[in-house]
């Protein structure tokens, strides 16, 4: 087996299920619930409110403290609530619900259209 690095576990059997599987793409779903608590830090601040229309890689979280992380919409659609839900880690955090329109439009595109008066 090659080795990359000193130390650690690399077992060989956990990569036969899946090494001669071919990558798929995963379509995104209708309805996205997307955490604004991303890691061990302090949860991101909502900066969209229900009704908003976000694009791909609109900022929808701000860093909510000394350790903590923006947070973008990875669908492009509409923000249809904010709402407290509990996470894997067993506590309850709020996450920006947004409804995908399947158009996948980027913020960088949405504003460049914008710029050229063609919104």
């Amino acid at each position: 087996m090659l080795k990359t690095f000193s130390g650690g576990v690399q077992p060989p059997e956990s990569k036969g299920a899946t090494e001669g599987l071919e990558t798929q793409e995963v379509k995104a779903p209708g309805t996205l619930y997307i955490p604004l608590l991303q890691h061990t830090g302090a949860s991101a601040t909502a900066v969209v409110k229900p009704g908003d229309k976000v694009c791909k890689g609109t900022r929808i979280g701000e860093p909510g403290g000394y350790i903590s992380a923006a947070v973008h919409s990875s669908v492009s659609g509409e923000v249809i609530a904010i709402e407290e839900r509990p996470l894997g880690i067993g506590v309850a955090r709020l996450r920006v619900v947004i409804r995908n329109d399947f158009q996948e439009w980027w913020a960088a595109a949405q504003r460049a259209r914008m710029q050229r008066g063609s919104a």
